[in-house]
């Protein structure tokens, strides 16, 4: 089963590939995942790092 950190990563990858805003995809993710913010900041230091 693939970690909460891998699973962000893997979803911010496919959506810059598509050239998504880093931004929007951060919401989209925390969104469709059913989480907070704050538990992406709890594995990177802000949405440039991931």
């Amino acid at each position: 089963m693939m970690q909460t950190k891998d699973r962000i990563i893997d979803f911010m990858i496919s959506h810059i590939k598509k050239g998504d805003c880093l931004k929007t995809i951060h919401r989209t993710y925390c969104s469709e995942a059913g989480i907070e913010k704050s538990t992406v900041y709890e594995y990177f230091e802000n949405e440039h790092t991931i």
